[in-house]
């Protein structure tokens, strides 16, 4: 621990040694004044790149006009246009609407549909609509009773859900209900 204690002191003890060394005053000014010359009172001036910019519009002629000149023979810069994008809105789909929710060549109006597809082709269909659009599937019944089929499927997202019951029909044809609803609609 002492031998920590001494490397530290020791490494202070040359900070300080550093910090206070005399400056050679020509390698800040540049003259060849030496520092025998100086008297003990005399201040360094440094000059910083601040102080040197404004020697240097000191040392214009106040005649000269802040404002720019051009040259006759310099073309001047032209701008380069820059392109900024401009945000645009995402269309809003209308989660509730009824047609989106319609199997393809479904056949129907309102909420009862018939379609020539197989009950298991259109209980894909709705479920891979549910993942697409951002709804959550809530229940998932799938039955199937002596060649009879029964399916009934319920996802929300926000304030929609949407209720899909489909079922085989004796024709081979597959039928399905649909509802939509949305919180206004219980209001």
């Amino acid at each position: 621990m002492v031998s920590y204690l001494m490397t530290g002191l020791a490494v202070v003890v040359v900070a300080i040694a550093i910090i206070t060394r005399p400056i050679d005053p020509e390698s800040i000014t540049g003259s060849s004044t030496s520092a025998s010359n100086l008297d003990k009172n005399e201040v360094l001036s440094i000059k910083t790149d601040d102080s040197l910019n404004n020697k240097e519009a000191d040392d214009q002629p106040e005649s000269a006009s802040s404002a720019p000149t051009t040259n006759p023979q310099t073309p001047s810069p032209t701008p380069t246009p820059s392109i900024v994008p401009t945000p645009t809105k995402a269309p809003v789909l209308d989660l509730g609407s009824q047609n989106q929710w319609v199997y393809p060549a479904s056949v129907g109006n309102q909420n009862k549909y018939t379609v020539k597809a197989s009950t298991v082709e259109v209980t894909t269909w709705y479920k891979n609509k549910f993942k697409e659009l951002g709804f959550r599937t809530t229940s998932a019944i799938e039955t199937r009773t002596n060649g009879n089929v029964l399916n009934k499927l319920v996802a929300s997202s926000g304030n929609t859900t949407v209720s899909v019951e489909i079922k085989s029909s004796e024709n081979g044809e597959t039928e399905y209900s649909l509802q939509i609803k949305s919180a206004s609609d219980q209001i």
